[in-house]
């Protein structure tokens, strides 16, 4: 039965709200435990479709996966199957990363690609991740992407800084008998979430200099917990949302190091706010008194592509031209025709 929600508009947000913890951490959290045999808690997982989507391709290849609230217990000793079918790849963007922890695990993996749209970014840079050392075999037959073997290759050039294809390198050579160098990688704080996540399990990462890591994976690899943080991009809806709407919200559990760029430009625009530790309260009584400006949108720790299409509703409502540049390859900004048809000057 369809859900309908009646908005009565017109009102100032106030108030307080926590944000949910990250479900791109959770993601990596989750599949990172695919490393070792032991158990992994992951504490503070939100409950979404997309993570609910992933918990159910780790159940369907054998891993034991238990939830109570929003805690988390994986299980990965016993893999039963590698092969996972487009009905459960396309509940959830995060089984791209599957590729990666599957290969790492047991040298072999095989994802069926839905036939609509598939919510995860181009998987040509996916795809070169492997293709730059994997010794072993990659064949798309039957709507299957199938990858055999190892990553062999000493050195791993990404071609786009992108946060999932880097956390991708990074599943993928846990397995590699040899010392391996990830450069260009991005320097999103999912990706350093990832680095740390590994790291715990006994993977030694080291970073060499900005954007190069190298990894060796030599030792025993072990269980443990894992805290996920709370969601950068929810505290940027809710930023701009207080902002729109000439509101005061506290915003609980915001991960305040991670959001620094995007507080920048809100210093720019003239948003007054207060940060305090993991609370950010922002208020505006004035939206005419906000200024115009300009952004590109460019990887972390630039202004993403994610938070491109909340800012533009921001910039419609101050008095001025502001402006968005886009860099960034794998966002198009395809709600653009929307806006323009919704009266919004671009």
């Amino acid at each position: 039965m369809p859900i309908s929600y009646i908005i009565e508009g017109g009102d100032n947000l106030r108030g307080e709200v926590t944000v949910g913890g990250s479900q791109q951490q959770a993601a990596i959290a989750l599949i990172s435990a695919l490393v070792t045999e032991e158990s992994v808690v992951v504490r503070g997982v939100p409950n979404t479709q997309w993570i609910q989507g992933l918990i159910e391709c780790l159940q369907f290849v054998g891993v034991s996966v238990s939830r109570k609230d929003s805690e988390v217990t994986v299980n990965a000793k016993d893999i039963t199957t590698t092969a996972l079918p487009a009905n459960l790849v396309s509940k959830t963007p995060f089984s791209i990363l599957l590729l990666g922890g599957l290969l790492s695990r047991t040298e072999r993996v095989s994802l069926e690609v839905p036939q609509d749209n598939y919510p995860y970014d181009s998987f040509q840079f996916h795809r070169a991740v492997f293709s730059q050392g994997l010794e072993g075999d990659i064949r798309e037959q039957d709507g299957y992407i199938s990858i055999y073997g190892h990553i062999s290759n000493s050195d791993i050039v990404l071609d786009y800084p992108s946060p999932r294809v880097s956390v991708q390198a990074l599943l993928a050579v846990v397995s590699s008998p040899k010392q391996v160098t990830i450069k260009n990688v991005s320097a999103h704080p999912d990706v350093e979430f990832a680095i740390r996540t590994l790291q715990e399990r006994g993977v030694e990462i080291t970073e060499h200099k900005k954007g190069e890591y190298i990894v060796n994976s030599k030792g025993d690899l072990h269980g443990g917990e894992v805290m996920i943080r709370g969601d950068i991009d929810e505290t940027v809806f809710w930023a701009v949302c207080a902002v729109h709407t000439r509101g005061e919200l506290t915003i609980e559990n915001v991960s305040s190091s991670d959001i620094t760029p995007f507080l920048s430009k809100l210093t720019q625009i003239g948003v007054q706010f207060k940060l305090e530790k993991n609370s950010l309260t922002l208020w505006c009584e004035d939206i005419k008194e906000l200024s115009p400006i300009s952004i590109d949108i460019k990887p972390y720790p630039g202004i993403i592509p994610e938070w491109a299409g909340w800012l533009l509703i921001l910039f419609n409502r101050i008095n001025g031209t502001s402006t968005l540049i886009q860099t960034s390859r794998l966002d198009k900004m395809t709600y653009l025709s929307a806006l323009k048809l919704l009266s919004m000057e671009i």
